[in-house]
């Protein structure tokens, strides 16, 4: 295996650990966006379905 193979293998790995962090952090700031605009619809909706 060539020094540059294993370079560029390296890099592949970093770059989708860091795209996998960046993909869950978007996530997590969504959810708690999410959270924090539509929380009186969220309770709303949680109201709904305990009396489903």
């Amino acid at each position: 295996m060539s020094l540059s193979a294993a370079c560029a293998g390296v890099a592949e790995k970093v770059a989708k650990a860091v795209a996998t962090t960046v993909v869950s952090e978007v996530k997590a700031a969504a959810i708690l966006f999410d959270l924090f605009m539509f929380s009186p619809y969220l309770a709303s909706m949680q109201d709904a379905g305990l009396t489903l």
